[in-house]
């Protein structure tokens, strides 16, 4: 069997034009950053930051994981949020076009806000794993343009004493 179509990576690297691929599409490290988070009674539409995730990563996936009661009580969202506190996870200054956490084009010039659903809109949690970025919409693959925070936050109800673990999974290298 003769193989005649390729990935866009794999096209790339072939005559003539041998563009090199990135470590983070081909043969790199996946890297993972593990959180715990022990609510103290936050207020629906809390958002916190759990975990640090550095420019160049691509996001390959993730777990959440709460006590059996959390949900009785609120929903959480997963989403990113540039660390330097500007408000936008791309602030679309350098090289583009770019692509947004869902997948859509970023202009050169037009910051992207900070997106608190960005990896997983909200939903009740159980003590069972809940994964994130399933998707190319929800984040899967997504390349960081600078360094972020992965984020939680809170939905209907109010969050009680509580414990939220996971886990996001990268490459970088």
């Amino acid at each position: 069997m003769a193989v005649t179509v390729y990935s866009d990576e794999i096209e790339a690297n072939l005559a003539p034009l041998y563009a090199p691929i990135k470590t983070n599409r081909a043969h790199g490290r996946v890297r993972s950053a593990a959180w715990r988070w022990t609510c103290a009674a936050e207020a629906s539409g809390t958002t916190v930051a759990v975990a640090i995730i550095p420019k160049g990563a691509r996001i390959i996936g993730g777990l959440v994981q709460a006590s059996a009661t959390l949900a009785n009580t609120a929903t959480l969202s997963v989403g990113i949020a540039g660390k330097d506190g500007s408000g936008y996870y791309d602030d679309a200054k350098l090289e583009g076009p770019g692509l947004k956490v869902d997948g859509t084009a970023v202009t050169v010039g037009t910051p992207v806000a900070d997106s608190v659903a960005g990896l997983k809109a909200a939903a009740a949690q159980t003590a069972a794993q809940v994964s994130f970025a399933l998707t190319m919409a929800l984040g899967s693959t997504y390349e960081t343009a600078k360094e972020v925070y992965l984020t939680l936050t809170t939905g209907t109800g109010a969050v009680t004493t509580e414990v939220v673990t996971g886990y996001v999974l990268y490459v970088v290298d």
